[in-house]
């Protein structure tokens, strides 16, 4: 089933603080339903590959790309894209609007948590990230949709949110597969976030 009670999936807070973590990030995985941190998640391309090329869309400070070079070295590379320049440094950094500006490619594993809901055009964004992905490259997308009184948060639009609800069900886009899990309001009338993981095939 694509639309989840609030009881079963908790979406996280958003807020306007730049400050990333691993530990902050694993947090929000863990409160949408993942079962893997993101550690665990490269652990698993590192055995697949050797190394693991990591993005981060709407990276703010950098702190969790930080976090993950200093336990994983040479054989992770991590790469960030944000409006303003982080506070750490990374092995690449793109400044910019996700929407205009030229995305790293063939990324084994893209996240975003805080952000996406404020770049508009959902489905622009959706298929670019698609396609920045490396065979079997995998995107965890957390995007909140509206408040809990049913009022969409930054650009998103009622258009964004049937987007991301068609290609949850359609269960594909592009070259990847596609799954989904939406949070709803306490009362359950509004889907308040939307969990997009995209699947690259071989």
């Amino acid at each position: 089933c694509f639309l989840l009670p609030l009881r079963q999936l908790i979406f996280m807070e958003y807020s306007k603080d730049r400050s990333n973590t691993l530990e902050l990030y694993n947090t929000f995985l863990s409160n949408v339903g993942e079962k893997k941190t993101l550690q665990q998640l490269i652990d698993s391309i590192i055995k697949r590959k050797g190394k693991a090329v990591v993005l981060d869309l709407g990276c703010g400070n950098a702190g969790a790309l930080n976090d993950l070079k200093k336990l994983y070295g040479a054989r992770v590379s991590v790469k960030g894209i944000d409006l303003e320049k982080p506070e750490f440094n990374i092995d690449e950094f793109v400044q910019g609007n996700f929407l205009e500006a030229k995305l790293p490619q063939k990324n084994d594993l893209v996240f975003s948590f805080r952000a996406l809901h404020e770049s508009g055009e959902i489905e622009k964004m959706v298929s670019r990230t698609e396609q920045s992905l490396a065979p079997l490259g995998k995107a965890l997308l957390v995007i909140r949709i509206a408040d809990d009184k049913g009022i969409f948060e930054g650009q998103i639009t009622e258009q964004d949110m049937e987007f991301l609800v068609k290609i949850s069900r359609k269960k594909s886009i592009g070259n990847s597969k596609a799954s989904g899990k939406a949070a709803g309001s306490p009362e359950g009338e509004h889907i308040t976030g939307i969990v997009l993981v995209l699947e690259r095939k071989a």
